[in-house]
């Protein structure tokens, strides 16, 4: 139930956004919260009415039926986000299932969704089985805005951010479900009940003015709630009149600052004040994450008159806009609005002084284009116009065109934004903008605004990759929560491993404890005992059941940091010129993608101590140690730190350096498994898989050889003989791989070399008793 603190806090709420509320009769209320979603559902629900769709469903009309659901999802008016249809909220329909044989599935599923057996929560949780089971998209705002259309009496949309915000603040958290379920939506509109109830007496509310209640302390929960107290309806300004575009015209016809001084009442009536109105209220309602990082408050719009060393003209636009604190507007990124008499854009810019930032924006959208595309193209879409508003034309509908007739993509922005100006803006034409009411209009801007932010955040920082899926996830959860299941990695047992490379279960567990336990390890030991080949088997078992990765780098002598970490390269530019950015070495690399993953990612560096580790790795050293701690690169001014899905298994072949020899500081981070020839490994291997080849010989004399050198670090290994069928390669082996090995080791003792070639060695190994060659 909602207790008297709680009805306190909801109370205060809604005296935070409108002066004194005055009930559910208030008349800001009514026009901004409860006016526009009573027209959705007066205008929406004779398209989805039983006797309409059940006809569809009786004449196998199963296009028509799509088309209808579409239509009453297009005049959501801003209950839906339908600026990227594909992706959106009516996404569902456009999955591409939908095209074959389970149209007709889906449309029966549909209708009883909303006109089935049982009660609402009840059909819902029948709709997302089928949707489950079909593997179609499975999210919230679709089926609820379904239900609440046609019954607004009874049901109520569920955007997921503002219910689950809405939870938090009445300190009911615990009743969100993240995915749509019976159980989860009953309790949403029991929740909405008690509200109800508790406002009986402020005017007994139905469920619409109840769900216009959360949506308000959603905002308070956000921070989003910006005051109207000093602005009733008859006083606040009005929305943009026809007669703005007018009077821009004639400004356009006559830009001078006579001009604008003899009308200057009406361009502050008609344009400026609503401008600013809108842009203001729309800063309000930003989150903490942007208003953190961009100035809101303050030199935040234009002004008519040139800076023309006194010849008297004026521009014929007006326009404001959102920049990083501590910069300037024509100096950087901007999260922009403009109007003119022939539109009026809102969208993200780089001011034309803003070389650096252009400059970094090119170069990160290009570097991180495969990252990037998929993400702006389902947080941003498709209806965005790239580039300057002079390169489109007004088509009759009221839509905006490229005057070449192209249609620019994300893919082509980003290989090149400078040829779009660095602008990506969102356009309407006058007859659209006057028809929007002033909340629409604020929601439009600052959906906009939302989406868009990543743009800057891609302007203003060397590595913006982290900070980008940071944003998003914080402001767009419902974006993850609607993507299809991750495919994941297939499992790798750790008795799977034992028998493939025979070596016990109770040591491969006891390695892998290391590895976890310390996130770095070293497989070291002589040639040929199988340390790249355990590290890709552990690599395979530390990833399975999850949506990580592994990769493996060599290291070599030339190997450097600014391969492995980053470094300055320089790279020509468009006019002939060079620029030197700061580029992301391997490691890095992997970490960002890593970064976007749940489960454990594992870079395997192979032969490791052939690089000069400490150079290699410079800042990595303390990473290595300080896991959680974040540091600022050389040649950057972003911070860095090792994710926590992050695990290094390197591998050393202590014939080429001891273990003895390197760094110390190096070895204190790392864990240190050591691997000698393990004998009944290959006796093992063979038994099992090696056709009637008896091993036994065979590991004499490698013990034999191996007492001989007399130094484990020199040993040499079985895993030259872990073949299903050594008989017939095994002269090869020996010649080409073992001879030369003991050539170099004995080299100053030709005596012990001649007492190990194949001839003398093949009578003792081979059936037969003889060498073959």
């Amino acid at each position: 139930m909602i207790g008297e603190t709680i009805k306190a806090k909801i109370i205060e709420a809604l005296n935070a956004r409108y002066g004194s509320w005055s009930g559910f009769q208030d008349e800001q209320f009514i026009e901004d919260e409860t006016r526009y979603k009573r027209r959705v559902a007066e205008e929406t629900q004779p398209l989805v009415a039983r006797a309409v769709l059940d006809e569809m469903v009786q004449q196998g009309q199963w296009d028509d039926f799509i088309a209808q659901l579409e239509l009453a999802g297009k005049r959501s008016i801003n209950l839906l986000y339908m600026r990227t249809p594909k992706s959106g909220d009516l996404k569902l329909l456009y999955a591409p299932a939908l095209a074959g044989d389970l149209r007709a599935e889906f449309c029966r599923a549909f209708f009883r969704l909303l006109y089935g057996d049982g009660g609402a929560p009840e059909r819902l949780g029948d709709f997302v089985a089928f949707l489950e089971a079909n593997r179609l998209p499975i999210y919230w705002t679709f089926p609820t805005y379904f239900l609440f259309i046609s019954d607004p009496d009874h049901n109520l949309l569920v955007k997921p951010s503002t219910i689950k915000d809405f939870l938090e603040f009445i300190d009911a958290g615990e009743r969100w479900n993240r995915w749509p379920t019976a159980e989860g939506y009953q309790a949403i509109l029991d929740t909405a009940a008690e509200v109800g109830a508790a406002f009986e007496e402020y005017g007994r509310p139905d469920l619409i003015d109840v769900q216009s209640v959360m949506y308000v302390c959603a905002d308070v929960e956000r921070g989003k709630v910006t005051s109207v107290e000093s602005t009733s309806p008859r006083q606040r300004p009005g929305i943009f009149k026809p007669e703005a575009f007018a009077l821009l015209k004639d400004l356009d016809d006559d830009p001078t600052v006579a001009f604008c001084q003899a009308h200057q009442e009406e361009l502050e009536r008609l344009v400026t004040v609503p401008f600013q109105h809108v842009f203001r209220s729309v800063a309000g309602r930003l989150s903490e994450t942007i208003r953190a990082t961009m100035e809101t408050d303050k030199r935040l719009f234009s002004i008519f008159a040139k800076n023309d060393f006194g010849r008297g003209g004026a521009w014929s636009h007006y326009w404001g806009a959102f920049y990083p604190k501590g910069s300037k507007r024509s100096q950087d990124a901007q999260l922009s609005m403009w109007i003119n008499h022939e539109l009026f854009e809102h969208g993200f810019y780089i001011g034309n002084y803003g070389s650096t930032q252009r400059q970094r924006f090119s170069r990160n959208s290009q570097v991180h284009a495969q990252i990037l595309e998929p993400i702006l193209s389902q947080l941003i879409g498709d209806n965005v116009r790239f580039g300057d508003r002079e390169n489109l034309i007004v088509q009759p509908d009221g839509t905006f065109a490229y005057r070449d007739g192209s249609e620019p993509t994300w893919a082509e922005f980003l290989q090149d934004p400078s040829r779009f100006n660095n602008d990506v803006s969102y356009f309407l034409a006058p007859e659209d903008l006057v028809e929007l009411e002033e909340d629409a209009l604020v929601e439009r801007v600052l959906d906009s605004f939302r989406r868009l932010f990543p743009l800057v955040l891609l302007a203003t920082l060397d590595e913006p990759i982290a900070e980008i899926e940071a944003y998003v996830a914080q402001e767009f959860p419902e974006l993850d929560e609607e993507e299809e299941e991750e495919e994941l990695q297939p499992l790798l047992p750790l008795p799977d491993i034992a028998a493939e490379t025979g070596f016990s279960q109770a040591e491969l567990a006891r390695w892998v404890a290391a590895i976890q336990r310390k996130r770095q390890a070293i497989f070291y030991g002589p040639p040929g005992t199988g340390k790249t080949f355990i590290a890709r088997m552990l690599a395979q078992h530390l990833i399975g059941g999850g949506d990580g990765f592994w990769e493996l780098v060599q290291f070599h002598p030339a190997y450097a940091y600014e391969d492995f970490i980053q470094g300055i390269r320089p790279r020509p530019t468009a006019s002939g010129g060079l620029e030197y950015p700061v580029v992301r070495g391997r490691f890095l690399e992997f970490c960002q993608k890593a970064a976007q993953c749940k489960g454990p990612c594992v870079l395997i560096i192979d032969e490791i101590n052939r690089a000069n580790l400490a150079r290699v790795f410079g800042e990595l050293m303390y990473l290595l140690e300080y896991r959680d701690e974040n540091i600022r690169l050389a040649a950057s001014d972003q911070g860095f730190r090792i994710p926590s899905n992050v695990y290094l298994i390197g591998t050393m072949n202590t014939a080429d350096r001891s273990i003895a020899l390197v760094d110390h500081a190096l070895r204190r981070r790392f864990a240190f498994i050591k691997l000698e020839p393990q004998y009944m490994v290959l006796d093992a291997f063979h038994r099992k898989n090696g056709a009637g080849f008896d091993p036994a010989p065979l590991i004499e004399v490698l013990r034999e050889i191996n007492r001989q050198i007399g130094d484990p670090h020199y040993a040499v290994g079985i895993s030259f003989f872990l073949r299903d069928v050594l008989a017939g390669d095994l002269e090869d082996i020996w010649r080409m791989e073992i001879e030369p090995y003991l050539d170099e080791y004995f080299f100053d003792q030709r005596d012990l070399v001649k007492k190990f070639t194949w001839e003398q060695v093949a009578p003792r190994l081979l059936p037969g008793g003889h060498a073959h060659g």
